[in-house]
């Protein structure tokens, strides 16, 4: 059954920074098309359309000379605005010479490239977090996978709160008789954001234990993630739309550093191997279930339909 959606305009991750040394190449295929990434030898990221505007030989298979790609068929130089600007041997270069090219930001450990059906330009920006390059933080482990679903639902999931207590009853014990709580939910419009707090009560030792998740999106493609451990935990959890019915799922953990470094790596690689867990879970029903555009929605789930309210802003008008 297909889950066919139209793609919200916004940033998306490309790579993660370190996947994306100095001089280096590589392919993607985003929102049903194939792409390349290059970091220029001054450091810069760049996103492109894959084929040559020439005779169409994919750019993933050319090398990076200064701040240009250039195409191993025939040599044509593109910048990173996409225009060419170099045809060896030629006298001059063809009007129009030019692949598409996107939007580049790069923050938070991560390149985010900015997609719009439409065609236009950014109008809002992905919010840097300090934590991802001070020296207070540690970076940990990545999960990544791809799933299938549009880049919407997995945002929904997060707050559908009576699915927590029937599919991941092993995984988060559920307090009985109890389910989570979307608290202070949050919108801005000028930021494009929206921030809200999950409470949830586990089971502990036969005891209630409460706990609490704070969520903030800016736009479609990235969310953070914030927890308390014995040490803050940070998840940096972008979507990025592969075509119209999967998406790359991924996850990067940051670390609030004590004195006990060994302690820091174990509690993150155990919460995140618990969050995943649950993660799995939900994949697996991402697998087979069928988006409703109009669900029976009752009185026990979370705020779906404001969820599906702040999404419409980044859908072209047509949708």
């Amino acid at each position: 059954m297909s889950v066919s959606h139209p793609y919200p305009r916004g940033w998306y991750r490309f790579r993660y920074s370190h996947e994306l040394a100095r001089g280096r190449v590589v392919s993607a295929r985003f929102f049903g098309k194939p792409l390349v990434g290059f970091r220029t030898q001054a450091g810069r990221a760049r996103v492109l359309d894959a084929h040559c505007a020439h005779l169409g030989a994919h750019l993933g298979d050319g090398r990076v000379l200064g701040e240009t790609l250039q195409c191993p068929f025939h040599g044509w130089l593109y910048e990173g605005d996409g225009r060419c600007s170099h045809v060896p041997f030629a006298e001059c270069i063809p009007a129009g010479a030019r692949v598409g090219s996107y939007p580049v930001r790069e923050c938070n450990g991560t390149i985010y490239f900015w997609h719009d059906p439409a065609g236009a330009d950014p109008d809002f920006e992905v919010p840097e977090l300090p934590e991802t390059t001070s020296r207070a933080w540690r970076r940990g482990p990545v999960h990544l996978r791809r799933i299938r679903s549009n880049v919407q639902e997995p945002r929904e999931n997060a707050v559908d709160v009576a699915h927590g207590p029937v599919l991941h009853a092993k995984t988060f014990p559920p307090y009985p008789g109890t389910k989570g709580e979307v608290v202070g939910w949050r919108e801005n419009a000028c930021t494009r954001s929206l921030a809200f707090e999950l409470e949830t009560t586990y089971l502990a030792r036969g005891k209630p234990f409460r706990t609490s998740l704070s969520f903030s999106l800016t736009g479609p493609g990235h969310l953070v993630m914030r927890t308390s451990l014995p040490t803050d935990v940070i998840f940096l959890v972008p979507n990025t739309p592969v075509d119209e019915e999967h998406i790359v799922f991924t996850m990067l953990t940051y670390v609030r550093r004590s004195r006990l470094p060994l302690v820091d790596r174990l509690l993150v690689r155990l919460a995140l191997r618990h969050l995943v867990g649950g993660l799995v879970e939900d994949y697996v029903i991402f697998e087979k279930k069928r988006y409703l555009r109009e669900p029976l929605l009752s009185s026990a789930d979370g705020p779906i339909l404001a969820m599906r309210r702040w999404f419409e802003q980044f859908y072209p008008s047509s949708v």
